[in-house]
């Protein structure tokens, strides 16, 4: 298995200034990789080759499988996305939302949920518990919590010796939890498992749309996985799996 990654970031800068030459960079990196691809060689694009940007999707000579777990179409009118299942030889999708779209571009499709690697997620000792609430993500999620923030305040002004457990790439600007109440952990594919197992509640709040109706619910599953009890939003496929 080779996994071909992005020079510096599959997505663009904040800077709009800094894009153009970030669009080049990455589109040089990608050319260079795709020249050094193997006739016999599977290939399988998990998103666009450049973030929501249609490049060298047509100039692929190897067939590919296209395997989607989020709602890219969303992204430009899904002008990448769109063109991107138009070509692949199959496409696999996390959940009947997505096939429900893709199938219009492409009839030879498969539903295969998200699953959990059960033998590093599982339950810990009810004494290594902890008396936190937990949500893991990246911070471009924030918005979900933040939209909950005075409901999450008064569960932890009434619960005066528990935290909101909050794992990932940065630290979260809350406007009325205090920050004492905020125990944060710095996200790594080792670091998130442990503190989400030893949590004694997990939480996936969504906005009821169609982004949200992409998602996998990944975050629920593990938390599942490591026996919490969870509170999620009745959105999408969060409906199915609980």
């Amino acid at each position: 298995l080779k996994i071909l990654y992005p020079k510096v970031s599959a997505y663009p800068p904040d800077k709009i200034l800094n894009r153009p030459l970030w669009f080049f960079k990455e589109l040089a990196h990608r050319i260079k990789q795709s020249s050094k691809l193997k006739k016999d060689e599977g290939l399988i694009l998990q998103r666009e080759i450049i973030s929501t940007i249609p490049t060298l999707e047509l100039f692929l000579k190897l067939p590919y499988i296209f395997d989607v777990d989020d709602a890219i179409f969303l992204h430009k009118k899904g002008l990448a996305a769109n063109l991107i299942a138009k070509n692949a030889e199959h496409i696999i999708c996390g959940n009947s939302f997505l096939a429900n779209y893709f199938e219009t571009y492409n009839k030879n499709i498969s539903i295969i949920p998200t699953g959990i690697d059960t033998d590093l997620y599982k339950p810990v000792n009810h004494s290594k518990r902890k008396k936190v609430i937990c949500w893991s993500g990246t911070s471009g999620n924030f918005n979900f919590l933040y939209k909950i923030e005075n409901q999450i305040k008064s569960v932890l002004d009434v619960s005066k010796d528990w935290k909101l457990r909050i794992i990932s790439n940065q630290k979260p600007n809350f406007k009325v939890i205090d920050r004492e109440k905020i125990d944060f952990i710095y996200w790594s594919p080792v670091n998130e498992i442990t503190p989400i197992a030893e949590s004694s509640i997990g939480i996936m709040p969504l906005p009821d749309n169609d982004w949200s109706k992409g998602k996998c619910s990944l975050k629920m599953l593990q938390y599942m996985a490591c026996g919490l009890p969870v509170v999620v939003s009745n959105v999408g496929m969060n409906i199915e799996v609980l």
